[in-house]
């Protein structure tokens, strides 16, 4: 019974990494990317990783309503995460595709902000997962913040990328009014 289950874990860990790589973009006919951002208000994310915000909800709040609005904050930051999680992977086609075409593929940062890219959406599905065991185990405290300014970094690299190599692309604009 052990063995079953270690196999059905090992598998789906598999089938994880297996998506986090291959993205969750969709493609489009003739190569292209369907480039939609969810709209990541960082300040919003912040405020629910706040430990200052969360101690404060703990002595202004009755316990059952706490638990309430915990676990919903808890819903909220899986969110974003999941949202952060497909803007990467919507990054990480993009970035492919121009290393495909011999045309674009000439700046040489390109490989490293897929890397990024890459690494902070296995982050980004990882505390999402983790949060889970949070919502599970109320007294476990995990504050992923760390996420939050990595995914700005990210953000304001693809940007400045974007900028200098489509000057008259509009794929951020969303996420800037956003």
């Amino acid at each position: 019974m052990l063995l079953v289950v270690l196999t059905a874990g090992a598998l789906a860990v598999l089938l994880l990494v297996l998506w986090i790589v291959r993205g969750g973009s969709k493609p489009l006919g003739n190569g292209r990317i369907e480039a939609n951002f969810y709209p990541v208000d960082v300040g919003a994310l912040r405020n629910l990783l706040s430990h200052e915000e969360e101690q404060f909800l703990r002595s202004a709040l009755p316990t059952g309503q706490y638990h309430k609005v915990r676990r919903a904050r808890l819903r909220a930051v899986q969110e974003y995460l999941l949202w952060i999680a497909a803007n990467c992977a919507t990054l990480t086609a993009l970035l492919r595709l121009r290393i495909t075409d011999p045309e674009l593929a000439s700046a040489p940062d390109t490989q490293a902000l897929v890397q990024n890219a890459l690494r902070l959406r296995m982050i980004s599905l990882g505390l999402w997962l983790l949060l889970w065991v949070e919502f599970l185990f109320p007294r476990l405290e995990i504050r992923p913040a760390a996420a939050a300014r990595r995914y700005e970094d990210v953000w304001r690299l693809a940007e400045s990328y974007f900028g200098a190599n489509l000057p008259n692309s509009a794929i951020f604009a969303r996420e800037s009014a956003g």
